[in-house]
């Protein structure tokens, strides 16, 4: 599409632009098709491989959405910010909120899970945040319930697979779990992903020791 197109997603009017590019791979499993994602409000789990032409452009989405960044990195426009998003770093965008995906560089592996913001049942943020976090572990999630959803199909497997997913999700936008305090310093470092960053650098932006610093990052 070179120019923004009505489209719907499920039941949902989006206005979008979306560049595949070549090498682009994505699978898409929607509440439609697996009732069991409706147990914690999900709408969809979309798992992209991208390649380097890639881009999805939405004026208006009404979702809140949580991207998780598995390997490379892409370019993240959303609320006025330029940001890149990291392999080990997630990205909680809230209902509403205009973005702009881009790869960034020869690939970027990642997903999006989109919530019903009525349904969400943790802490909405109000402007999208980064935040930290050892993603293996959340994709290895995704693909099991993949393999799971178009193999057996075991409504309890899957129902506990997404209980799983959620309770990740949840932690991440847990402030208990990381400070929104911290949302400056990741927003520098993505801003800035080749400077030499280490724990002082990073602890003298938050304005606290070291120690505190991964305490506040765990």
């Amino acid at each position: 599409m070179n120019a923004f197109s009505p489209a719907v997603i499920d039941d949902l009017p989006v206005w979008e632009r979306r560049i595949i590019g070549r090498g682009t791979r994505e699978w898409v499993i929607r509440r439609m098709d697996c009732p069991e994602l409706a147990s914690h409000g999900l709408r969809d789990i979309t798992h992209l491989e991208a390649g380097p032409m890639f881009r999805l452009v939405r004026k208006d989405w009404p979702l809140f959405m949580v991207i998780v960044c598995a390997s490379g990195q892409g370019r993240v426009r959303c609320a006025g910010e330029d940001l890149v998003l990291r392999a080990g770093h997630a990205l909680l965008v809230p209902q509403g909120t205009p973005y702009d995906l881009m790869t960034d560089g020869p690939s970027w592996i990642f997903s999006m899970l989109n919530y019903d913001p009525g349904c969400w049942s943790g802490r909405m943020p109000v402007t999208p945040r980064c935040v930290p976090l050892h993603a293996q572990p959340v994709e290895s999630m995704i693909e099991a319930f993949y393999r799971e959803h178009y193999g057996d199909r075991d409504p309890v497997v899957l129902r506990q697979m997404v209980d799983i997913l959620h309770a990740k999700m949840l932690r991440l936008a847990n402030p208990q779990q990381t400070s929104g305090r911290l949302w400056p310093v990741w927003r520098r470092v993505m801003q800035a992903p080749a400077e030499p960053w280490d724990v002082g650098r990073l602890s003298a932006l938050a304005h606290v020791s070291d120690e505190h610093l991964r305490r506040l990052s765990r």
